[in-house]
């Protein structure tokens, strides 16, 4: 099989919303799926992160609902972040490192290769940041060892905040969910659903995307 190139035509673009939409979903229900599972005795950090987690992803959802142009970038950031921790730590081998090269022409020249964008920036852009902030600063009191989580002793309260944070993520998974469900990222599903599912079970199941 001829290796994949990554030099992408503006057809080859057009089903990237479809394969977000499938990513977005799987992502979601997972991290609901943990909530869920940890909500009566998980611990206090982990359920924070995985309430976070599920933060990060609805701004991901609006962002790239509001364009092909967002969702061609969320992918281009998947190249972005390897070159980053290509950057960070190296040790890619060299097969690897020739995929990657292939790989950055899929960037063109927007921003450096290594420059991804902020999920910060990207709720700013779609008018989110008021209610990111609000519930990442509440959160990360909880997911980073600070003052609070260091020295507080949570025996009396911790089964009410474990409640709050199941609540806080599940309604975000629930919004984030029926976010994708209207948005082009859904249509660009349910439009090449059929090819996506052909391809996919055509795959060996060790190998397949979905």
């Amino acid at each position: 099989m001829e290796a994949f190139e990554w030099d992408l035509s503006s057809d080859d673009k057009r089903p990237l919303p479809a394969f977000l939409y499938v990513h977005f979903s799987k992502a979601i229900s997972r991290y609901r799926d943990l909530l869920h599972r940890t909500k009566r005795r998980g611990a206090l950090d982990y359920i924070a992160w995985v309430t976070r987690n599920i933060l990060e992803l609805r701004v991901w959802v609006e962002y790239c609902s509001q364009s092909q142009q967002h969702s061609e970038e969320f992918f281009q950031d998947a190249v972005r972040d390897l070159n980053d921790l290509n950057r960070a730590i190296g040790g890619v081998d060299p097969e690897d490192s020739k995929t990657l090269q292939k790989a950055n022409k899929f960037l063109g020249n927007a921003k450096p290769p290594h420059k991804f964008k902020d999920v910060r920036d990207a709720a700013e852009d779609v008018e989110l940041m008021p209610r990111f902030k609000q519930y990442n600063k509440l959160l990360s009191k909880f997911v980073h060892p600070n003052a609070l989580s260091v020295l507080g002793r949570f025996q009396y309260s911790a089964d009410q905040i474990r409640k709050l944070f199941v609540e806080i993520g599940t309604g975000i998974a629930d919004e984030a969910m029926q976010k994708l469900e209207v948005s082009f990222l859904g249509e660009a599903y349910r439009k090449y659903q059929p090819s996506i599912d052909k391809v996919t079970s055509a795959q060996p199941k060790g190998k397949r995307p979905f």
